[in-house]
């Protein structure tokens, strides 16, 4: 009686559906014992690793690709993300085709020279992680709104990274365990390497130097306009900008005068205006109806040098990878239509999200009517 009277109870009807709705504490740990249908599922995630390197596309891609997987083709034990891609390359087909090349009497002869290289890891550790860093940086120096004086500081505060690199004869722990292990071994590689490094960050720093060298005085001429050092804020200085850009901007000398002296003892009065944007100070004038024009200008033009050609070299970088010597055959319009589906800025799950909702686009995508309207190419 005890019994079925708990099986009717509400907590026994809760704890029964928590049971069933529960995932099991099996499924999250691997069988021991392989089967076909874990065969069945490992072949094609290696296929699409494979897929992955063999067509140029970044181990990011294979996050989108398989959750696409899961969802639209309801295959939910496929997994093979970025991490797992990537781990498939290099520790499961690389030693397989390392060992494949170098049995092979006609392989190339630098492939064999570099697999059988011990030092060769080691090298390709250190250049990683220098891609590493020099990628952090680009990705600053492409940022949206970067100036010119944005851009100067970044290259300044990477040429200080590399130096104190340098300087401090840096390397993280996988690089000196790679070392020791080698050394271990009796490769006497330390020495040999520290000398490599220090060259290679020699170079480095030397080519960002020459590189910023075309644009350090423009912009040491500007310098002032950052308001971020109050000694810098003088008519003297003011005054070379004027004589810099006298032939680039027209201005009336009388009049910038007044307008800096003008701002300049606003500017000694109010500490808080240390570190702040200039555009900004400039516009408080024009709200109080002051005449700055020729400050103003000369502010316009400081601020409008952009850092860098970015965004002009990404819409050139998206072309060249999209129209390449393979795929050379497509028209001006096929091209120009991946490239506005390229810079549309959804994800692939959000597109599929967004499209599913939108019933005129599905049905001009079932439609065989997209290839009789299409533009000629």
């Amino acid at each position: 009686i005890y019994s079925n009277d708990h099986l009717k109870s509400q907590k026994h009807k809760l704890a029964s559906r928590a049971s069933l709705q529960s995932g099991k504490v099996s499924n999250f740990f691997s069988k021991l014992i392989t089967d076909k249908n874990d065969f069945a599922l490992a072949a094609p995630e290696a296929t699409f690793a494979y897929h992955t390197v063999i067509h140029n596309q970044s181990f990011r891609s294979m996050t989108c690709t398989s959750d696409l997987i899961r969802q639209l083709l309801n295959d939910k034990q496929f997994t093979c993300a970025k991490t797992k891609t990537r781990e498939i390359i290099v520790n499961v087909i690389r030693p397989g085709l390392k060992s494949y090349f170098c049995s092979q009497d006609s392989s190339p002869k630098i492939l064999v020279d570099f697999f059988k290289n011990d030092k060769a890891l080691l090298y390709m550790k250190f250049i990683q992680s220098m891609l590493r860093l020099f990628n952090i940086y680009i990705q600053k120096i492409e940022g949206e709104h970067i100036s010119a004086f944005k851009l100067i500081d970044i290259l300044n505060s990477l040429i200080n990274n590399l130096e104190n690199k340098k300087n401090e004869h840096f390397i993280n722990s996988e690089i000196e365990n790679i070392i020791k292990v080698l050394e271990e071994e009796g490769c006497s590689i330390k020495k040999e390497f520290d000398t490599g490094s220090q060259i290679f960050f020699d170079l480095c720093i030397k080519y960002i130097q020459k590189w910023t060298m075309p644009n350090q005085t423009l912009l040491t001429e500007l310098d002032w306009l950052n308001l971020t050092k109050k000694h810098t804020v003088t008519w003297q200085n003011a005054k070379n900008t004027l004589n810099f850009l006298s032939e680039l901007v027209l201005l009336n000398e009388d009049d910038y005068f007044d307008e800096f002296m003008s701002f300049l003892n606003i500017f000694q009065e109010k500490f808080y205006f240390i570190g702040t944007k200039m555009v900004t100070n400039i516009k408080l004038f024009k709200e109080k109806d002051v005449s700055i024009s020729n400050l103003a200008a000369v502010v316009d033009f400081a601020f409008c040098l952009p850092g860098s050609s970015t965004s002009i070299e990404r819409v050139f970088s998206l072309m060249t990878s999209t129209w390449t010597d393979v795929r050379n055959q497509m028209g001006v319009t096929t091209v120009e239509s991946c490239l506005i589906t390229k810079t549309y800025g959804l994800s692939c799950m959000k597109f599929h999200d967004e499209i599913i909702k939108n019933q005129s686009f599905l049905k001009n995508v079932h439609s065989t009517q997209k290839y009789t309207m299409k533009a000629e190419d």
